[in-house]
């Protein structure tokens, strides 16, 4: 566990040191606001006021361009209703669809912002043999968050919605919030369950990093969840 704790804590870090190819996103908006600001304050006043399409509109649209990805057999589209930081701030509409032989399984609505991405974490023996996938949004920089969405799809094309889990680190250098998950086959023993592992770490080591450990155990009718540990380490 404490491995991975270490590898979060890295990762984070390295979010709010150097630029990573990741973080594009945030230095394109950063890059057109300051452009946008600076041409509004070229302009006469008069006409300052008036509505354009400018840089930051296109960003916003580039983030209306629905995503679509195949993971096994199923097809999953994703994306924003609409974005627009200014009036929906970091609550933008968002959604996730999901496809099996053309014909939608499922549907999930969300609020968000930045780029949206999916992740297969494979199949795991959770009360049968499950897919777990991971919906990822959010800006990889420090001062904001990074969201985890995970859902599970049974053998009978059964999706279900788990939980919501999110990083991130202060830009003061002082703390990160992490979280992971610990799979049956990793969890020594303990089966037809998710470990997850969320907390904050303290990065000047003058407070004991905050764990809390979370069981969500599966059964033929569904999961519940029961938070197991609690404390600092």
């Amino acid at each position: 566990m404490k491995q991975h704790t270490c590898f979060l804590t890295a990762l984070l870090l390295f979010s709010c040191g150097n630029s990573p190819e990741k973080d594009k996103n945030l230095k394109e908006k950063e890059t057109i606001t300051a452009s946008t600001n600076q041409k509004e304050a070229e302009k006469p006043a008069d006409a300052q006021s008036q509505p354009e399409d400018n840089e930051l509109q296109e960003y916003y649209r580039s983030l209306l361009v629905p995503g679509k990805t195949t993971i096994g057999n199923y097809e999953l589209k994703y994306g924003y209703t609409a974005y627009n930081e200014e009036k929906y701030g970091f609550q933008n509409p968002g959604y996730l669809q999901v496809y099996s032989k053309g014909k939608l399984i499922f549907k999930d609505h969300f609020k968000g912002e930045g780029a949206i991405y999916l992740k297969s974490l494979g199949y795991h023996q959770l009360s049968g043999k499950k897919l777990v996938l991971v919906l990822h949004y959010g800006t990889e920089a420090c001062d904001y968050s990074q969201v985890a969405r995970y859902y599970t799809v049974d053998p009978n094309q059964k999706v279900s919605f788990l939980r919501e889990c999110y990083s991130s680190c202060g830009g003061d250098g002082y703390s990160c919030h992490i979280y992971d998950q610990i799979f049956p086959e990793d969890s020594l023993g303990v089966t037809n369950s998710i470990l997850f592992i969320e907390g904050y770490t303290y990065l000047e080591h003058d407070e004991e990093d905050q764990i809390d450990t979370t069981k969500m155990t599966f059964t033929s009718g569904g999961f519940s969840t029961k938070k197991t540990a609690s404390g600092r380490k």
